[in-house]
């Protein structure tokens, strides 16, 4: 039951050096660094650090969650052939109210063309 305490911190670890992964990437790559976690624990980790507003969900028009981490605000761009995503700056400037809604973050997602693909 100890390790389970791990796993938020090895999770944030690999969304420091990664960027942007989903759950399945993120199990994958504990399991190659010796680590056998079970599905579910990654899963419950994931939440725990969603509530605690250091990680990200994002969803990119597919099936898959994606998570980050919560730090610097960007917005994505992805690349409609290979699907890669990669973070770009955010450019708008948002009202902190819009029809009686308070705003305290936005997700913006840019498509095209990656500069591989344009070629």
């Amino acid at each position: 039951m100890a390790r389970v305490a791990i796993i938020p911190k090895e999770i944030i670890e690999l969304l420091s050096s990664s960027h942007i992964l989903s759950a399945f990437q993120i199990l994958e790559m504990l399991k190659i660094k010796g680590n056998k976690y079970n599905k579910t624990s990654v899963y419950r980790a994931l939440e725990k650090l969603l509530v605690e507003g250091k990680i990200c969900k994002q969803n990119f028009g597919n099936d898959e969650f994606k998570y980050e981490l919560r730090k610097q605000h960007h917005d994505h761009a992805i690349c409609d052939k290979c699907k890669k995503v990669i973070s770009v700056k955010c450019h708008d400037r948002w009202p902190k109210k819009v029809s009686g809604f308070t705003i305290d973050h936005h997700h913006s997602t840019l498509y095209g063309l990656c500069k591989d693909c344009s070629k």
